[in-house]
């Protein structure tokens, strides 16, 4: 039997940083109405290599890339925002600090820390939801529908058709192909 394959942990963490890179460009577009100033830009080149390992080493603490993406549940996305929160606070005690001690000018915008923290945020979020969804279709992909013959089972027979009519879209990939009712049973039942 094959060992299912695994995605790399550094594959994790290069897609999460270009989420984030992601995140900030849509941030600075959205804090300068889609008109980013040169001199705006020149600066987030300056400092872009400081958040990207501000980001790196708050996923590596917070022990992102370990998570199994595939058992993805709600204690990862409290994970995932609050190790993007705490990057973000360190953004701005960053950005503080350059502008009080070193050149009086801010490492971000408060606008862009806010903007990038909560894009940053859902975008991880999303997509380990979407990568856990994709991973839940192609383990049910495949599955061959089960036929069921049900006959002569009576009230029971019944009762377990009604069980499995509800629960078929969700549990078991069966389709009916017959249903016979024992002829005295089905007089009465007038089918």
């Amino acid at each position: 039997m094959k060992a299912p394959r695994l995605f790399p942990r550094w594959g994790i963490l290069v897609i999460d940083l270009v989420l984030c890179l992601i995140a900030l460009a849509g941030a600075y577009q959205l804090r300068f109405n889609f008109q980013v100033p040169e001199h705006e830009v020149v600066l987030l080149l300056e400092v872009l290599p400081l958040f990207l390992g501000v980001r790196f080493l708050s996923f590596l603490l917070a022990g992102q890339q370990r998570v199994m993406v595939r058992h993805t549940n709600t204690d990862d996305a409290k994970r995932i925002f609050l190790t993007v929160l705490y990057g973000s606070l360190a953004f701005g005690v960053l950005s503080l600090a350059r502008f009080y001690f070193l050149d009086g000018l801010y490492f971000l915008p408060r606008a862009v820390i806010i903007i990038d923290f909560m894009g940053t945020a859902i975008l991880l979020i999303a997509s380990r939801i979407v990568m856990k969804l994709l991973y839940l279709r192609s383990r049910s992909a495949g599955k061959d529908s089960v036929r069921v013959i049900i006959h002569g089972a009576g009230e029971a027979g019944l009762i377990t058709k009604r069980t499995w009519s509800a629960r078929a879209r969700r549990t078991i990939p069966w389709r009916r192909s017959w249903m016979t009712i024992p002829p005295r049973q089905a007089r009465a039942w007038k089918v």
